[in-house]
């Protein structure tokens, strides 16, 4: 219970350091990307002190090569997905209405990174098991292909709740639920790092054996026997 305890530190910590420093060098419109955030040069350093510290030791190809690798796949596409629809909708919009064809039509272009992100989550937690020798049964591979879903569900519940306490946000009043749900705010408001890091650390406990999530100990007694 005490890792599980440090690592809701460590994500409301990373989540905080981002969300401060967005609202210091401005919220506003895309103002916050026009800057190099240091927070996201240091989250993933001291993610993987954290990850090193459970591991009890250091492993220069797994530690310095496969995992650093595995970080900056992921949050390249993950950053691609949040700002693929948004982005492209709006560059797209003018040559659709040119031709009088419908927004819709470019949803399922835009939406491809999300349907994938499942998908993509998987295989890359795929890949730590295989690096910590972990077998997983097939139930765990049915796990680990539907849950990721919690980490945008626990961003826009955050989201939401930040918007619905706090004055900071144009427009004066906000909208929580609107504001909320809109994978943006999930990103500046830091929600989406805390989601991202409480989920992943929680799989690595379990792939540590420091801690078991009741859902994948289910089949722990046939995990000797690989599928």
């Amino acid at each position: 219970m005490k890792q599980i305890l440090y690592l809701f530190l460590l994500a409301f910590f990373c989540m905080m350091f981002w969300f401060l420093e967005t609202i210091i060098r401005g919220w506003e419109g895309s103002k916050w990307l026009n800057y190099l955030h240091y927070s996201m040069l240091m989250i993933p350093i001291i993610v993987h002190f954290w990850v090193i510290r459970v591991n009890g030791k250091l492993q220069f190809f797994k530690h310095i090569v496969v995992y650093p690798s595995l970080y900056i796949s992921y949050f390249m596409f993950l950053f691609m997905t949040i700002g693929n629809f948004a982005e492209g909708v709006v560059a797209i919009h003018p040559i659709l209405n040119r031709f009088h064809l419908s927004i819709n039509l470019a949803y399922p272009l835009f939406l491809s990174p999300i349907i994938l992100f499942p998908v993509i989550t998987f295989l890359c937690n795929f890949i730590a098991a295989r690096m910590e020798k972990k077998r997983l049964t097939k139930m765990n591979k049915w796990i680990l292909f539907f849950s990721p879903f919690i980490i945008p569900a626990v961003s826009a519940i955050f989201t939401i709740l930040l918007f619905a306490t706090s004055s900071l946000f144009p427009p004066t009043p906000p909208d929580p639920i609107k504001n909320g749900l809109e994978v943006i705010h999930w990103t500046k408001s830091g929600s989406l790092i805390f989601s991202f890091i409480a989920y992943e650390g929680m799989y690595y406990l379990w792939l540590k054996e420091k801690w078991e999530t009741l859902p994948l100990r289910i089949c722990n007694k046939s995990c000797a026997h690989p599928t």
